[in-house]
């Protein structure tokens, strides 16, 4: 029988074998090394429903904030990008426990008012909280333009944004479907970022250049003026903001939203 030294010694060498494997095969398979280690991110980032589909609803595990040019736009401190990311992930959790908790029986209407309750409950209950984190005036009105453009047509969900842009009925329901065709794409384009991210990227930024031309299109003259107010000067989003797999990306930002 082998002595337990002689077992711990084999083990231990086992587990450096392994190690070394790991490493050599990352090294000669460096594209299927990225692609490993951008579906594990893209895990990280889902949020799933109770039938165990991952649904996006313009919320990411990952903060939207988390991308450096962003944050280094909004002069976030160490202190308070670390504070927001604790509130963030606090708010997060909670969104996803009572997305995954939806009954199963409810119909496809009524599934999709949940996610969209859920949604604005969960961007609600955050913004509170950058309220104590980003209290200098300029720098929160700042934050709430860059996490309106960012929201893209779900934007037009938020209750306040209807309120201050007067919108119709007929404007909501409108908005309301962009927004359910936007969330669909992003929900496939999430499952094929890691094996065919060009493809993506492109059709990415083609939907948010057509955003613009739709926003213009549904909102009379007046009411793109406060929209403009509301959002502010145009940021140009890079497409990890959306795509998050733990690097900066080199590609083009997508176009600004307006």
């Amino acid at each position: 029988m082998r002595s337990f030294t002689s077992l711990r010694y084999a083990a231990m060498y086992a587990l450096l074998g392994f190690g070394f494997t790991s490493t050599c095969w990352a090294q000669a398979n460096p594209n299927q090394a990225q692609q490993a280690n951008q579906q594990d991110a893209v895990k990280q980032n889902a949020a799933v429903n109770s039938r165990g589909v991952y649904t996006y609803n313009g919320i990411n595990q990952t903060p939207w904030f988390n991308n450096p040019n962003i944050r280094e736009h909004l002069q976030l401190s160490d202190n308070q990008f670390q504070q927001l990311n604790r509130n963030y992930g606090q708010a997060w959790n909670r969104y996803n426990q009572n997305l995954s908790g939806l009954d199963n029986s409810l119909e496809e209407q009524q599934r999709l008012q949940r996610q969209q309750e859920l949604s604005r409950t969960f961007h609600n209950d955050f913004s509170q909280s950058v309220n104590d984190v980003v209290s200098e005036p300029t720098a929160r009105q700042r934050y709430n333009q860059l996490h309106l453009q960012y929201r893209a047509y779900g934007a037009f969900n938020d209750p306040t944004v209807q309120q201050q842009l007067n919108l119709t009925p007929a404007q909501r329901q409108q908005f309301n479907q962009y927004d359910r065709e936007w969330n669909r794409n992003m929900t496939t384009w999430h499952s094929d970022y890691p094996s065919n991210s060009a493809a993506v990227l492109k059709r990415f930024n083609e939907s948010r250049a057509e955003y613009q031309q739709r926003v213009k299109s549904t909102l009379t003259p007046e009411q793109l003026n406060s929209w403009g107010e509301l959002s502010g000067k145009p940021y140009n989003f890079a497409p990890d903001a959306y795509f998050y797999d733990g690097t900066t990306t080199k590609e083009k930002a997508a176009p600004a939203l307006r």
